[in-house]
C-alpha cells in the first residue's frame, strides 16, 4: 500500500479465538456484516462473498496468509455487475467505482492477535484512488 492509501484500524476486545470465529465462521460473518466467505482459507486460496443471495468472486480475491487464531490476511473489495446487482447499485455508479480503483490493487483485510493481554486488532487497507487530474 502507498502512503497515501486509507488505513483503519479497529481494536476488540476478546480473545484471538472468538475473533477468529467471529471473521471466518460463516454464520457469525453473516449475523455480523451480512455476508459469508467462501474459502477454505488456505494461501492463495479464492474467496467468494456471499451477500444478499448473490455471489461475488474475482481472482483478485485470495487469501494472503492463514494462521489460526495469530493472523488471518486476505484481499476483497471487488466491485463485479454481480455484486452491484445485489448490492442495488447501478451499472453507470458500478462502473465509477471500478474505474476509481488503482490497477491490479486490492482492498486489504489483516488480523492479527498480540499476546493475551492486550485487545486483538484488525486492519483494513484500501489503495488510494486514482488522482483527478
Amino acid at each position: 500500500m502507498g502512503d497515501d492509501a486509507f488505513v483503519y484500524v479497529t481494536y476488540v476486545k476478546t480473545t484471538p479465538e472468538r475473533l477468529w470465529q467471529a471473521l471466518t465462521d460463516p454464520e457469525s460473518t453473516r449475523r455480523y456484516w451480512g455476508v459469508a466467505f467462501a474459502t477454505d482459507w488456505t494461501p492463495g486460496a479464492p474467496m467468494a462473498w456471499v451477500e444478499r443471495g448473490t455471489t461475488t468472486s474475482d481472482p483478485g480475491q485470495r487469501v494472503l496468509e492463514c494462521d489460526p487464531p495469530r493472523r488471518l490476511s486476505y484481499t476483497w473489495h471487488t466491485f463485479t455487475p454481480e455484486w452491484a446487482a445485489g448490492a442495488g447499485v447501478d451499472e453507470e455508479l458500478r462502473a465509477r467505482i471500478a474505474a476509481s480503483r488503482v490497477p491490479g490493487s486490492a482492498s486489504r483485510s489483516n488480523r492479527r492477535a498480540p499476546p493475551s493481554s492486550s485487545p486483538s486488532s484488525t486492519t483494513a487497507s484500501h489503495p488510494a484512488a486514482p488522482s483527478a487530474t
